[in-house]
């Protein structure tokens, strides 16, 4: 059993090629929650995320997944679904390849896949309702189904810990609701789940709690606490308004350049 966090960074910057991108974070996840990472474009969030899986570089600090320090390899018992975009869609790989191939994450890859490892394959794809697609190449889904297909991968490992890259970017409204609704079933399950966005009024209304990134930690809590106008301006360097309404929170721009009847970004959350 796990006594501290499921995850733990402590005095941490990190970037790329010498160039900090991150710094001075330090922020722990309990076992058990479920966890948004918001910030405009460049903040940070797909650091963040890659400092777990071992694609970023650590220019100092900790960083902690399930109680053991997080190598140049990434995690062991962490799945990770990476943002769509970055994905090379062109790759010969059919789905039920795609999804194999993320339990060899904490071993050598082989040419073979032992009979045990198909039969969970074909147990995630049935779950997620992808059986009748195994045989299809990646580039043939539909970006739900890709998106679906990719949190098979990450679950193939049988993870205790599952990242979420951006993982509504790209999709309509149904296809979002959909994977919003399997990501809360993993939840309910025991994971525990980080989800970075830059969708503010969906973890408001989605996820009990949100951290605030710009290059740092700026606020950490329930989305009453951290969405407040002093906030989202340190986030994404523009005043915002913050409604409460039937107890939910709304952020919408303090003054739309389209005038006062477009109320689209009330709905649809701020880029």
């Amino acid at each position: 059993m796990l006594l501290g966090p499921a995850v733990s960074f402590d005095d941490v910057a990190a970037g790329y090629g010498g160039h900090t991108v991150l710094r001075g974070i330090t922020w722990e996840v309990e076992p058990g929650a479920l966890v948004g990472v918001v910030g405009p474009s460049g903040s940070g969030k797909t650091t963040l995320i890659r400092l777990l899986t071992g694609q970023a570089e650590r220019h100092h600090g900790t960083v902690r997944v399930l109680g053991q320090d997080v190598g140049a390899g990434g995690a062991r018992r962490v799945g990770y679904v990476p943002q769509l975009g970055t994905v090379d869609w062109d790759f010969p790989l059919t789905v039920e390849q795609t999804v194999l191939l993320g339990g060899t994450a904490d071993s050598a890859p082989t040419p073979w896949f032992s009979r045990r490892e198909h039969r969970r394959a074909a147990e995630l794809l049935d779950k997620l309702g992808l059986a009748d697609l195994r045989r299809r190449h990646i580039r043939d889904l539909s970006g739900g189904q890709q998106q679906r297909m990719f949190l098979a991968r990450a679950m193939v490992r049988r993870c205790d810990v599952l990242l979420l890259d951006e993982p509504t970017s790209g999709v309509d409204l149904a296809t979002r609701h959909d994977i919003l609704h399997l990501v809360g079933e993993l939840w309910r399950e025991g994971l525990t789940v980080i989800v970075t966005t830059h969708d503010l009024n969906w973890v408001a209304a989605q996820l009990p709690r949100i951290a605030f990134l710009n290059g740092s930690i700026i606020a950490d809590g329930t989305p009453r606490e951290v969405l407040t106008p002093d906030n989202l301006e340190r986030a994404f360097g523009a005043r915002m308004q913050v409604l409460h309404e039937r107890g939910r929170v709304v952020v919408t721009d303090e003054h739309p350049v389209l005038g006062p009847h477009a109320t689209g970004a009330a709905h649809d959350g701020v880029a």
